[in-house]
């Protein structure tokens, strides 16, 4: 006895296809797919089951028409339904509202949604028959062929890679010897028995769409006798997970270093990256520029660690960097470090915009999608004498800090230092706490 697997939410347990045998072009015919099986919950719970009506391929299974039926019953009840699928023939292949046979003929098996096995003439599992599938024809005469089949439809993401699978394409009494695809992006692919791209000749075609949107690949496939055939395929590239890379904003006083991090806020999977960065304008215009202090300045960040680099700032207001690893590297956090000079003739208030691209790619090559977010540079107004902790006013704890310092308890970096030498003899002393004591209540140094 045969069992029958559970496909989905039907089983069945028996199936019959009953159609014409030759189908006329232009002309419309039903085929019949009566079938007999139990009702699952899911079933019960949709009131309706779906079938396919597919071409058997050794390769793909092509579909070629849908049929519902209303269901009314309880879970594990025994069931008879009736489903009726319209075939035609078209351009000497069979078809139907799904899709094309890509031949002349075709070997019907019926499949339930959502499973992908498909179930023959005659199939009984109780009596332990398996089934076989129902051949069908096109009236006319057609040509000895190939004939290109080029298998299912493809879904794939920007950037990644995408496999046309041609393999169910037939030449009778003869073989096929070539294949050409035009992707629809511009890009084509050829193999053939004398040389492939992939190092084979196996009527698969490997390709990589940059861009998302909905294609049409075209395929030719050749025989052995000089015939040729073509068939189109539907493709929808999605847009890929996008890496989110940012430049946050600083502020920098003028004659400062304003550093900035190229920073991946999202994980990344990167063995190529290339950074631009870009600071060639200001607002307002015509304010000094920014200038690239040197490549030695550069700090890269642990993901990229032990990668090959070249950085490129001879170019006025741009900065390049390239890195490569022979491994790629996931995850997140510091790309690189940058340092760019403020002038010291940038006023206070005059902003840097920072143009940012990024290109991240795997060692398979696989580009990932990328947005960025680049910040800007602010020039701040210039430290107060006094305001010893740079937080824009001279207050008593300015004053704290300077005492802290006078009697070396606490050391200050050289900016801070600057700051709390009120009178500026290179020595903070008690003077310029006092001093700060008397700028934090209003009254001169």
């Amino acid at each position: 006895m045969l069992v029958a697997s559970a496909c989905g939410a039907f089983t069945p347990t028996k199936v019959r296809l009953v159609s014409p045998k030759a189908i006329p072009d232009g002309v419309t015919v039903s085929v019949v797919a009566e079938v007999t099986g139990r009702l699952d919950a899911s079933d019960v719970s949709l009131g309706q089951i779906h079938a396919e009506l597919v071409d058997r391929d050794p390769f793909w299974d092509d579909p070629l028409s849908v049929a519902s039926v209303s269901v009314v019953g309880a879970a594990g009840s025994a069931v008879s339904l009736r489903f009726e699928f319209k075939l035609w023939s078209e351009y000497g292949r069979i078809a139907g509202q799904l899709g094309s046979s890509y031949q002349p003929s075709a070997e019907l098996a019926v499949r339930f949604r959502p499973s992908t096995k498909a179930w023959g003439d005659a199939f009984d599992a109780e009596a332990g028959v398996p089934g076989a599938p129902l051949v069908v024809s096109t009236a006319q005469q057609v040509g000895p062929g190939p004939f290109a089949d080029p298998g299912p439809p493809l879904l794939g993401i920007a950037g990644g890679p995408v496999v046309l699978d041609a393999r169910d394409s037939t030449a009778p009494n003869a073989s096929i010897t070539g294949l050409l695809v035009d992707w629809g992006d511009g890009l084509f692919y050829s193999e053939s028995l004398v040389g492939a791209p992939d190092g084979s000749f196996d009527l698969q075609a490997p390709h990589i769409y940059q861009k998302p949107g909905e294609y049409t690949a075209r395929i030719i496939v050749v025989s052995s006798k000089g015939g040729f055939d073509y068939a189109f395929l539907p493709v929808r590239v999605q847009a890929g997970p996008e890496a989110r890379i940012s430049v946050p904003s600083v502020e920098v006083r003028p004659g400062k270093a304003a550093v900035l991090d190229v920073i991946a806020d999202t994980d990344v999977n990167v063995a190529a990256l290339n950074i631009t960065l870009t600071f060639d304008h200001s607002l307002p215009p015509g304010a000094p520029l920014m200038r690239f202090i040197s490549t030695s300045e550069v700090k890269i960040g642990s993901l990229l660690q032990g990668a090959l680099l070249a950085i490129n700032g001879d170019e006025p207001g741009r900065v390049v960097i390239s890195a490569v690893m022979a491994t790629a590297r996931r995850g997140s956090g510091l790309l690189a470090r940058i340092p760019l000079a403020v002038p010291t003739q940038a006023a206070p208030g005059i902003v840097y915009p920072i143009g940012l691209e990024v290109s991240i790619a795997d060692d398979t090559g696989r580009k990932q999608p990328v947005l960025v977010e680049a910040g800007r540079v602010v020039v701040r107004e210039a430290r107060r004498r006094g305001d010893v902790n740079d937080d824009g006013v001279v207050t008593v704890e300015d004053a704290r800090l300077a005492l802290g310092a006078a009697a070396k308890k606490i050391t200050l970096s050289p900016e801070d230092f600057a700051a709390a030498d009120v009178d500026g003899n290179g020595v903070v002393s008690v003077a310029d706490v006092v001093a700060i004591l008397r700028l934090s209540v209003g009254l001169s140094a």
